[in-house]
């Protein structure tokens, strides 16, 4: 059985993320809420061209088969039984190139394009880290989910913990630094918010993050940093804050241009 994700990414282009098929995955053995259910077998025989998702809504094939590719190039085949949630609402979107009488089922799950349904609406609590070298270059780091999108280490609070505390632990996931090669120069005395466009919304992330941020330099060699291993990286590289900023995802400007504010004395 095939089960994947099929989300907008940052950049605007819609990608895959396999989900657990596994017995005890999430998704499994629990109630999931739908609004309807639509059944086709119009038999497509054409390449349904670029297009977004119409709402987020699992897509089930029955029989046949259908390629779905993404902008990428990356093209995955659905036969009977396969599964792909469509939550690419945004952005470029994805074809469709039938295979035989391509008869399936669409779970919608929330109603037409919109902001995701929550129990109440909230913004995620988060830490951030803003890392120099001696030259005052900052460390950026590829996001392994969005190829050639880059931002300064983040990432989400835990329950009980303290935002010093767990924007160590997350350096310490994402990029492999230990606390013992950091020095701590400055904290920005405020929390910063930024929201997500609609199509990045979910659960999960409520409306967007709210974030402490940490200004640190880094004592240690560059062969230290190990970004692969936390799974969220796929590249580092020092680079200046001022290049960043201006190539940053269009949400997360406001609060770079605020930390540049703050810790301009620092940077080259």
């Amino acid at each position: 059985m095939v089960f994947v994700r099929l989300y907008t990414g940052e950049d605007g282009q819609s990608h895959f993320e396999d989900l657990d098929v596994n017995e005890s995955a999430g998704l499994f053995s629990k109630v999931l809420a739908a609004t309807a259910i639509v059944f086709k077998n119009d038999n497509p025989t054409h390449l349904l061209d670029w297009h977004p998702a119409p709402r987020r809504q699992y897509v089930i094939t029955l029989s046949g088969a259908v390629d779905i590719r993404i902008g990428d190039g990356t093209v995955k085949t659905f036969g009977p039984g396969d599964v792909f949630l469509a939550e690419d609402v945004t952005g470029q979107g994805h074809t469709a190139a039938p295979k035989g009488n391509w008869i399936r089922a669409f779970v919608h799950i929330e109603q037409e394009k919109g902001p995701v349904s929550f129990a109440g609406q909230y913004f995620r609590a988060g830490v951030g880290a803003m890392i120099i070298n001696r030259e005052g270059l900052v460390l950026a780091v590829e996001r392994a989910d969005v190829p050639g999108t880059w931002q300064l280490p983040q990432g989400g609070l835990e329950k009980s913990e303290e935002p010093l505390a767990a924007v160590l632990r997350e350096v310490a996931e994402e990029t492999g630094i230990l606390e013992g090669n950091l020095e701590l120069l400055r904290a920005l005395p405020e929390p910063l918010a930024y929201e997500l466009p609609i199509g990045l919304q979910t659960a999960k992330t409520g409306r967007g993050q709210i974030q402490y941020w940490f200004l640190l330099r880094f004592h240690g060699s560059d062969s230290e940093i190990e970004v692969k291993k936390g799974g969220e990286a796929r590249d580092w590289k020092w680079i200046s804050f001022y290049t960043l900023l201006n190539s940053v995802v269009d949400f997360r400007k406001p609060v770079y241009r605020r930390l540049a504010e703050e810790f301009a004395p620092y940077l080259s």
